[in-house]
């Protein structure tokens, strides 16, 4: 019974295979083309991206001339992205820190209700997270100024420009106190 069905089998496979083989390398064809479209897309999405990318974060040797340029005055400080063309991350807002104040308090009744003893104890900033200020945005152009006009070769005369140079919020410090209330 087995061999029967095994050659009928190989019989009925041998009939049209070539139809089928054609049929196969036409759906690789058609797979391969769409395979090409969806690179060439792929590439096209990532040149725009990159294209993008410098435009917001320029190179830094050549932010010298754009402070000359109209691109300085693309957005003003209140701008959600204020700040991104010069790649300083948006100074211009803040994005609010992470700090954690702690208070623990006991209030002890002596005698008479009018007479209590509060304990208090609070901490600030108890992980002692540093929290970055915003950079510095000052930038001081140097020019070669010819009739009036900048010309290119000025520098940033501002060593600080973009630097952070101090803590948002204190280091951790912790308050203890006792009130009596009488």
């Amino acid at each position: 019974m087995m061999l029967v069905s095994t050659l009928g089998m190989l019989a009925g496979s041998g009939r049209g295979g070539g139809a089928k083989a054609g049929e196969t390398n036409e759906d690789r064809k058609d797979y391969l083309r769409y395979l090409g479209q969806m690179r060439e897309r792929a590439r096209g999405a990532a040149d725009d991206q990159r294209a993008a990318l410098e435009w917001n974060h320029p190179d830094p040797q050549a932010l010298w001339s754009m402070a000359t340029s109209r691109r300085m005055w693309e957005r003003r400080q209140n701008d959600p992205d204020f700040g991104q063309t010069w790649g300083l991350n948006n100074t211009g807002q803040t994005g609010g820190f992470e700090n954690a104040d702690i208070s623990v308090s006991k209030t002890i009744t002596l005698g008479a209700e009018s007479r209590t003893l509060e304990f208090r104890a609070e901490a600030f900033n108890t992980l002692n997270h540093f929290n970055p200020s915003n950079p510095n945005t000052s930038l001081a152009i140097n020019c070669n100024a010819v009739n009036g006009v900048c010309t290119p070769g000025g520098a940033n005369t501002n060593a600080a420009f973009g630097q952070i140079t101090s803590a948002a919020l204190p280091a951790r410090h912790a308050v203890v106190s006792v009130r009596f209330r009488f």
